[in-house]
């Protein structure tokens, strides 16, 4: 199960994430939560909490990176556990 907190600051929005990003509705969750910041400059979304992250996850992540381009905003992906993030450093390369 996946929980997200949103903390706005200004005009950045930090959606804090725990749990599991593993299957459609924890990927579909996160999206909108996103895309509901649209008046965002800045999304930050912490990972520091999430446990795993399966390919949808990823995918979604990579979607979420090119939508909020599209509109201007800056997202960043902060705190990954290590193995998270080696996940993240490889997609990108690819």
């Amino acid at each position: 199960m996946l929980k997200l907190h949103i903390e706005r600051i200004g005009d950045m929005a930090v959606i804090h994430c725990e749990g599991r990003i593993v299957q459609s509705d924890a990927t579909f969750k996160l999206r909108d939560t996103v895309r509901q910041q649209r008046d965002a400059r800045v999304i930050l979304l912490n990972l520091s909490n999430v446990e795993s992250l399966g390919g949808s996850g990823l995918g979604m992540l990579l979607f979420l990176e090119r939508w909020t381009s599209e509109r201007g905003i800056q997202f960043k992906i902060i705190d990954p556990p290590e193995r998270l993030r080696q996940s993240l450093e490889r997609a990108r390369s690819t």
